[in-house]
């Protein structure tokens, strides 16, 4: 149990080799151990060794058919390669003997915008929203489901909830500029690229993006002094 401990503490640390070495210590002195072998299953996955990760999972789900998570792992790594309908089977099977597990509930919702079934992945997160309001995964997930899916405005709003409970949320200034683009109203994105530039003044790509948003609004030395700065911090970056 212990080498299981750190062996999962050292996957959270990024030392999967090293956490690699503990569940297979641990798998010799109880071979059939379900969580070393999941944990061992998932850090195949995070490695893209998928075929591996499959295995393992199977032949878990074999001898342990309703073990949810390993239901809903199998179903992260056929999303990861782009298998959406064997994901959500499975991703639903794993809902079924757990209902209200918050990381089936999320990848399942994830996957289902990802098929491009936007309403059906609307439900879920709104489902999870009803009764955890303030998750901020569930709703990054839900904006990210109104922006695929063109729902712009309603993604907007999901956006400016997360920035009133993270006021210096990069990424949701950024999906909010990139929305306000969509909709045509470049005076909205460019404000919201500008704040997102001043937290990250490093990020050559949010540069980059400004100026072509200062080209589409006709502030030509605008946009040059932007791909400027752009093309100066990717220098910067490639030395380093």
């Amino acid at each position: 149990e212990a080498m299981i401990s750190l062996a999962q503490v050292l996957s959270w640390s990024d030392q999967p080799e090293e956490a690699l070495k503990y569940y297979h210590k641990a798998l010799k002195l109880a071979p059939d151990h379900v969580e070393a072998r999941i944990g061992i299953a998932t850090i195949y996955a995070w490695q893209k060794k998928y075929p591996e990760s499959i295995q393992i999972y199977k032949q878990l789900l074999k001898k342990y058919p309703d073990n949810a998570t390993a239901l809903s792992g199998l179903a992260r790594v056929y999303s990861w390669m782009g298998n959406y309908q064997q994901s959500i089977a499975l991703f639903e099977q794993a809902k079924n003997y757990a209902p209200d597990d918050r990381d089936i509930l999320i990848g399942l919702g994830r996957v289902y915008s990802w098929n491009k079934q936007y309403k059906k992945s609307e439900q879920v997160f709104k489902k999870m929203l009803a009764e955890m309001p303030d998750d901020s995964e569930a709703l990054k997930a839900l904006a990210n489901t109104y922006k695929w899916g063109e729902k712009f405005t309603k993604g907007i709003e999901i956006e400016l909830r997360i920035l009133r409970m993270r006021p210096d949320d990069v990424e949701s200034m950024l999906s909010i500029g990139y929305m306000y683009g969509q909709l045509g109203a470049m005076g909205q994105s460019i404000h919201w690229y500008e704040k997102a530039s001043k937290l990250a003044p490093d990020r050559a790509d949010i540069q980059a993006h400004l100026g072509l948003l200062f080209t589409r609004n006709q502030q030509i030395d605008s946009a040059a002094t932007a791909f400027k700065q752009a093309i100066s911090l990717g220098r910067s970056s490639e030395k380093q």
